[in-house]
């Protein structure tokens, strides 16, 4: 257990272990180092200058931008050294080192020696212990940090490590372990590395593929600073800003988890900021009607993002829930209210305000008309692809969109007539009626028993069949038999 200032506690507070993990950073990154430092000159100069000009204290500085920490479903690359203390251990072919530790594993032996390849995983995965995804959730491209773990729940817990010989490398409920990290960076789908630096996207690669391989945006806000030490409403549309462009780089790379929970802290930080700015005092509500359109812009581009995010993760439900919200605050607005008909051809007032600006709306109704599609709802499907086509009529893909949703109509329907087709037939079968004539012709009358419950009919085809029918419950039932199937005259004993 430390006081120092230099640790950083891996664990939220109150928790039964918060004092027994955390980290001390050996290294920082680099880019956060070297433009800290370039800041703080900057700033020196700018104080200078500002102070002979002015009494008035000049504003603090913004925070440097930094690469944000791995997120849930990110593959990163580390070099590590495990080390234990000798006595929670039997593992002798190391020696101890000054400090009584052992070196246990890792992908170099000294500070000097970074040959070997270093070790990747993929966070959340539960592939290395729980002390190292908490560490590596607070590091930095180019970040070296030595990890304490005096919680065995969080390393190797009550069984420890066994050794292929069966050697007992780390004993049960071992306390004293410690793991130097190098955070290198995050690995991309193609192999190579993102740590921090813009890439070249290689010859003749695609947008799609340079934009898959683009490093992580640079966060002032987001990840840099703790959400309550933002004090303005600034501040804090600046933190939400970010935490969209962090889930737009995730959504990139297909990490949609990830994206998923940064379109909801910038949704939640969105929210903070507006309540914020209600208690601003009045001189000051002029420029908020500005900002609050801006942020419901922001809010609507948020929530399309999220019913994209789930409608990739097959939640289309959830989608389609995500996107009701876009459009419900787009025709509830006063500036674009409008309810669209494709049956109407009227062009109010309304409609064309909502004109100037389709996008969002378009974006919307297509994400729902996909969700709807997947969800078996073609005719509510059809009508929105029908709206973003009065929308956009040059939106590319509502077309071929229209086109599947038709198709999966009319199969629909073919299998509804071909289970049903008997049932709701137009020309229904008819009941076989037997005359009286051609029943004495026959030599006997055509009676049905009512414990086997069938009737013959005849089809319009000339098929005959029997249909089975369901046995009568009620008493008064039973007590009547049978049932004929007379001619002209013939009645039934329910109708008697």
């Amino acid at each position: 257990m430390t006081n120092d200032a230099d640790v950083v506690w891996l664990l939220p507070r109150g928790h039964v272990d918060a004092k027994r993990v955390y980290k001390r950073v050996l290294r920082p990154a680099a880019g956060a180092a070297t433009e800290t430092a370039a800041t703080t000159v900057s700033t020196l100069l700018e104080n200078d200058a500002a102070a002979s000009a002015s009494a008035e204290p000049p504003p603090p500085p913004p925070p440097p931008a930094l690469v944000p920490p791995p997120a849930k479903g990110e593959r990163v690359a580390i070099h590590y050294q495990l080390f234990v203390a000798a006595a929670d251990t039997e593992y002798r072919a190391a020696t101890a080192d000054a400090t009584g530790r052992v070196r246990l594993d890792g992908t170099y032996t000294t500070d000097d020696d970074r040959r070997a390849a270093p070790f990747t995983f993929v966070m959340g995965r539960s592939h290395v212990i729980p002390a190292v995804e908490l560490a590596l959730a607070t590091m930095r491209p180019g970040e070296l940090a030595r990890v304490h773990c005096g919680a065995p729940a969080c390393a190797f817990g009550v069984r420890g490590r066994r050794g292929a010989d069966g050697t007992q490398l780390v004993r049960p409920n071992c306390g004293s372990v410690e793991i130097d990290i190098e955070y290198l960076g995050t690995v991309r789908p193609n192999g190579t590395m993102t740590a921090g630096v813009a890439a070249q996207a290689p010859a003749g690669e695609s947008a799609a593929a340079a934009a898959a391989l683009s490093p992580p945006p640079a966060l002032r806000y987001r990840k840099t600073r703790p959400f309550t030490e933002l004090n303005t409403a600034a501040e804090r549309e600046a933190y939400a800003k970010e935490a969209k462009e962090l889930g737009n780089y995730y959504f990139k790379q297909g990490n949609w988890e990830a994206a998923l929970q940064e379109y909801q802290v910038a949704l939640q930080s969105l929210r903070l900021a507006a309540d914020m700015e209600e208690e601003q005092e009045e001189q000051e509500k002029g420029e908020a009607g500005v900002a609050e359109r801006e942020r419901e812009a922001l809010v609507q581009a948020l929530w399309n993002n999220l019913a994209r995010t789930h409608y990739r993760m097959g939640a289309y439900a959830d989608s389609a829930r995500c996107a009701d919200a876009v459009i419900e605050a787009r025709r509830g607005n006063a500036a674009a209210e409008v309810v669209i008909s494709p049956d109407t051809d009227a062009n109010t007032d309304a409609e064309a305000s909502t004109r100037r600006n389709p996008s969002v709306l378009a974006k919307a109704l297509f994400t729902r008309a996909q969700a709807r599609t997947e969800l078996g709802e073609y005719e509510a499907a059809r009508q929105d692809l029908l709206q973003v086509m009065r929308l956009e009529p040059n939106h590319s893909a509502v077309r071929t969109q229209l086109d599947k949703v038709q198709r999966l109509r009319e199969a629909y329907r073919d299998k509804e007539r071909s289970t049903f087709g008997g049932m709701f037939a137009a020309n229904a079968p008819a009941t076989m009626t037997t005359s009286s004539s051609s029943t004495a012709a026959a030599g006997a009358p055509n009676k049905v028993s009512a414990s086997s419950s069938t009737t013959t009919t005849r089809t319009t085809s000339g098929v005959v069949r029997s249909n089975r029918l369901p046995l009568l419950s009620s008493a008064s039932s039973r007590a009547k038999p049978t049932v004929r199937v007379g001619g002209s005259g013939g009645r039934t004993p329910a109708s008697q």
